[in-house]
């Protein structure tokens, strides 16, 4: 039991870290605001917990999610015992959620009658879009920018296994300025570096997409909170796939940058788990 307890503690420890990290960077990610909450609370840092609620309960006003508004109202009025205003800011979130029901109805109805769209294919238009800002921002190099589209283009015309990708291409040529050109990405993307190093992968949320997503599209879905799906891309500037990801593992995302090593070796892992499971 106590090993059990010790473990768990680091698990909590190590995403605290990771969420802090992407606060850095994005101050107002409310998924990262949430599962601080989450991982504060269970390690009874409960003052912790209520300082990342207050900033969530404040962005969530701002939302049309009735399910994220009643669910930040339960967390509120859990913690109303030591926090008597909380009381307050959870009878407002409810009474925002109750609005947006009921706005939301209508166009839920009319949204059945739309024929559900395609399945992503992909390509790699994306992929030079992205290098070609790259080389706009000065990021890279007219040689580099060739070279990666040559190689995006080369290796596109074959199976390899993984994603083709300019995030592949840079370390594929071990470019010394990439952790220049990952700073630029995360700004200009406002999606977060994450290490998956930090997260334990649970096969539940790798399933709710298709497996060529991960394969072939570059993304790969590696945890939930509540109802909601934690993505690692490796373009996240493709919008095109963010919207196929939302359709086809129908929930609302999260979108994280992961550096191609730390892609591919997730994505080892996630072959491997499926091939003992087909045995």
């Amino acid at each position: 039991m106590e090993n059990d307890n010790q473990a768990q503690g680091s698990e909590s420890a190590q995403a605290i870290t990771a969420f802090e990290q992407i606060l850095q960077v994005v101050p107002d990610d409310m998924f990262a605001l949430e599962a601080l909450h989450d991982a504060y609370l269970e390690k009874g840092e409960t003052e912790k917990a209520y300082e990342h609620l207050v900033r969530l309960a404040q962005l969530a006003l701002n939302t049309r999610d009735p399910e994220l508004l009643i669910r930040v109202s339960d967390k509120l009025f859990f913690l109303e015992a030591e926090h008597p205003e909380a009381s307050q800011m959870a009878q407002d979130l409810e009474e925002r959620a109750k609005r947006n029901s009921k706005s939301s109805e209508k166009q839920g109805s009319e949204e059945e009658d739309k024929q559900e769209a395609p399945l992503y294919e992909g390509g790699i238009h994306q992929e030079i879009a992205l290098a070609w800002k790259l080389y706009e921002k000065q990021q890279i190099s007219k040689d580099d920018y060739t070279s990666i589209t040559n190689d995006l283009t080369e290796t596109s015309a074959h199976d390899i296994g993984v994603p083709v990708s300019v995030m592949h291409a840079l370390y594929d040529r071990a470019a010394g300025n990439t952790e220049k050109i990952l700073a630029f990405i995360v700004k200009e993307s406002k999606s977060p570096l994450i290490s998956l190093s930090n997260f334990d992968l649970r096969m539940e949320a790798a399933r709710a997409l298709p497996l060529y997503f991960l394969t072939r599209l570059g993304a790969i879905p590696i945890d939930f909170i509540g109802d909601e799906l934690m993505v690692a891309v490796l373009n996240p500037f493709n919008q095109e796939l963010k919207e196929a990801v939302e359709r086809t593992s129908k929930r609302k995302c999260h979108f994280y940058l992961v550096t191609a090593p730390e892609y591919d070796r997730t994505l080892e892992s996630i072959k491997g788990k499926l091939e003992k499971e087909e045995e």
